[in-house]
Order: C-alpha cells, then sequence, then structure tokens
C-alpha cells in the first residue's frame, strides 16, 4: 500500500534548517512519475589567495621585461589590409600636395599646358577670311560665305556650351589653316580620284579642324591631308572605297564622301557611316551638309528618321 507524503516526512525525520543564502535546486525525477524532491546545496567555501611580496628590485626587472614584450608585438610588420593601403596612399598624396616641391611641379605643369594652348590658338582661324583666289577655286563660285560669317559671330548666350568653353579658354569653331593646292593634288594621286569641288575648296581655306566645340560630341573635319592616316590609324582599315571618311563624329560615327556617285558639278554625296555599314545618305554634297549644320546651329540633323 502506498504512503502518503505526510508518512514518509515522518519516516526521515525533521529536516536540517536551510543556511542563509544557500541555493535550492529541484530534482527533475517528477519526470518518471515520482514527487520532485528539494535538493540542498552548501556554499563553496573561499580558497585563500596567497600574497606574494617582490622586493622593489624584482618589480622594476618584470615591468621592464613587460615593457620589452609589448615593444616586441608592437613591432611585428603585418600585411596591410587594401583599406589601409588606399589609408597610406591618401594620407601621402595629401602630403605631396602640400609640399613646396610638389606644388612647384604643378605650377610648372600649368605653365606648360597655357603655354601649349597659346601656341595652339595662335595657329587657329578664328574669323572669316576673304576666301581662296579664285584661280584655284574649282567650284563655280565662292560658296562658303556663310561660314566666315559663322565664324565671326560671337557665342549665343543661350548655348549651353557657352560656359564650358570659356571656363575652359576654348572657341566654338577651331579651325586650321589649309594645306598647299599642290599637297592635295599629291593627296588625290594617291587615293585615285579627285576630290569633290566643295571639298577641296574648303581645304584649300581651312583644311579642317572642330566646329561647335563643347565638352562632349564635338564634330571633327577632318584635314584632308590625314585622310589615309585616319583610315589606317582609327579606322583600320575599315573603311574602303567607294567612300572616303571626312568629317568625324566621335563613337565611331562617320561622314564619308560616296566615290561610286558623282553629280553633274562633280560633286559627291555625304553618307553617315558607323561600324562598317552605311545608315544612310545625309546631303547631297559637302557644302550642302555644312550649310545645312550651320543653320540648325550644330544640331545634328542626320539622327533624325
Amino acid at each position: 500500500m502506498a504512503k502518503s507524503q505526510a508518512e514518509s516526512n515522518a519516516e526521515r525525520g525533521p529536516s536540517r534548517p536551510e543556511p542563509a543564502g544557500a541555493p535550492r535546486v529541484r530534482s527533475s525525477t517528477h519526470a518518471r512519475g515520482r514527487p520532485p524532491v528539494d535538493l540542498e546545496l552548501a556554499p563553496a567555501a573561499p580558497v585563500p589567495v596567497p600574497q606574494l611580496t617582490l622586493s622593489p628590485g624584482v618589480t622594476v626587472a618584470l615591468e621592464a621585461s613587460s615593457r620589452v614584450k609589448r615593444q616586441r608585438v608592437l613591432d611585428v610588420v603585418l600585411p596591410l589590409s587594401t583599406s589601409a593601403r588606399m589609408a597610406e596612399a591618401a594620407r601621402a598624396s595629401v602630403w605631396a600636395i602640400s609640399s613646396e616641391k610638389t606644388t612647384n611641379q604643378f605650377e610648372a605643369a600649368e605653365a606648360a599646358a597655357d603655354a601649349a594652348e597659346e601656341a595652339r590658338t595662335e595657329t587657329l582661324v578664328l574669323t572669316g577670311r576673304g576666301g581662296i583666289p579664285e584661280e584655284l577655286r574649282r567650284g563655280s563660285r565662292d560658296q562658303f560665305t556663310f561660314l566666315r560669317e559663322e565664324l565671326d559671330r560671337g557665342d549665343d548666350d543661350d548655348d549651353p556650351h557657352t560656359l564650358w568653353r570659356r571656363a575652359h579658354r576654348r572657341r566654338r569653331h577651331e579651325l586650321i589653316p589649309g594645306p598647299t593646292a599642290a599637297e592635295i593634288e599629291r593627296l588625290e594621286e594617291r587615293i585615285g580620284f579627285d576630290l569633290p569641288p566643295s571639298f577641296w575648296d574648303f581645304s584649300l581655306e581651312w583644311g579642317g579642324g572642330l566646329l561647335y566645340v563643347q565638352e562632349f560630341g564635338t564634330i571633327r573635319v577632318i584635314p584632308a591631308l590625314e585622310i589615309m592616316s585616319e583610315v589606317r590609324g582609327p579606322l583600320c582599315n575599315r573603311m574602303v572605297r567607294p567612300y572616303l571618311p571626312v568629317v568625324d563624329l566621335g563613337c565611331g560615327d562617320y561622314l564619308a564622301l560616296d566615290l561610286s556617285k558623282e553629280s553633274r558639278g562633280g560633286e559627291r554625296p555625304i553618307v553617315w557611316w558607323f561600324a562598317g555599314d552605311v545608315k544612310k545618305r545625309v546631303a547631297e554634297s559637302f557644302v550642302a551638309w555644312l550649310r545645312r549644320l550651320v543653320e540648325l546651329n550644330g544640331q545634328p540633323f542626320w539622327w533624325a528618321p
């Protein structure tokens, strides 16, 4: 017959008094169907720590030894992380820029750049001139009066690129003087074609250069004497006959003369060439393309469908 809880407690006798602060742990015997039992844990007795007394000389020696070990740890050269290397490079750059020697080098470089820009500007045709002699002209008349007027015109206040050109001391148009007639004739012998009358007249007077200069997308008329270098260099001989590059539009775009077609006056049409393919015909002649460009104030009208 099962005993009651009271009878079991009576058989065990009176419980001992709990010391103050003693922890109590309840057993998990109730998981096996028996009532939980309180377990009493006696507090751990403190362990005495012996006191070590050192003489002053020994204490100083220990401190010196600690300093030596600590310095050895600091003297170890560890590989720097990428961020640490970048920080060191930035710190060195700041120090270099602040040094007097580097400052003088920057000033000398700026002076050299200014001198080179002045030398380049002196070679530009900044204003319209009187044109080429009539005996050298292949066109029936002077066709570039509109371009001379454009060169003499000042910048428009509403032109979004005017401020950039002023800040960088650039001109709206930067054309160079043209070569001699004999030099262009030697070019014609090399390519086996006569240049169209309008491109011949233009090349004699200006030779080539930049139109509507801006921070991006500047139109470069290729100088006649550099056409073959353009074909072999930037174009890597990808443009072949009957096309001849005359305008570099940037990003691999070119305007080219189509030498396979000729109008009654000896003019050749201008086509838009890109990545080995002809996109469309742009104008009936070089002068017609240039006139349309000036009328639209440098807008790339050939992009229109």
